[in-house]
């Protein structure tokens, strides 16, 4: 079975909320005061104000907000696929992308973050992200191959999966689906575990 190399946990949740807030410094000030950058982005616009947030920036919030919350109407992994999946269903080695998902639930874009052997890839999660970020999208859907044949998601693609939707939820952008696509089948992990995708 294909399975997919891990990076060592990354903590990097000030570099995510320094991008949207648009300054390091105040991103490091408001994790002291509100803890998390979840919760950050739920502070009034008076509150961020105080922080030393820019009318900019905030802008730049509240657009990640109003997007994240019209991504639940997501395309589907059959959407998905029938339109990226033939760029890497059929390679003879590993390759995992990001896939954007507009505010209308509409594919918007694709990136190949990383390339890796026969039967891994090693994942920067936070480069992942990035990619997503950079994209300008609601949502993101991530996607690799299985040059085995066989598109049975491994133990490590479903801790990969929580591990990406634990870290899209502290900067809000949200993981919809993990699809493992091999060359005649694919497989939507957020149909066959939705767990990774609850939190439980």
């Amino acid at each position: 079975m294909s399975r997919i190399k891990m990076d060592p946990p990354d903590d990097s949740e000030s570099r995510h909320l320094a991008k949207i807030l648009r300054s390091e410094t105040v991103a490091r000030e408001a994790l002291r005061v509100f803890g998390s950058a979840k919760q950050t982005l739920r502070a009034t616009d008076r509150e961020l104000l105080t922080l030393g947030v820019k009318p900019a920036a905030i802008r730049n919030v509240r657009a990640f907000q109003q997007l994240a919350q019209q991504s639940t109407n997501c395309a589907s992994a059959d959407d998905v696929v029938r339109i990226h999946g033939a760029r890497i269903a059929h390679l003879p080695y590993e390759v995992f992308a990001v896939v954007g998902i507009d505010a209308k639930a509409k594919t918007h874009g694709f990136v190949q973050i990383a390339q890796g052997g026969t039967n891994d890839v090693a994942i920067d999660v936070p480069e992942l992200l990035r990619a997503g970020l950079r994209m300008g999208c609601a949502a993101i859907v991530v996607m690799h191959n299985h040059p085995s044949g066989s598109s049975i998601a491994s133990p490590e693609d479903l801790l990969l999966t929580r591990r990406i939707v634990a870290c899209g939820k502290m900067i809000g952008l949200p993981l919809v689906d993990h699809i493992v696509v091999a060359a005649t089948e694919f497989t939507s992990i957020a149909t066959e575990a939705p767990a990774c995708f609850s939190g439980s």
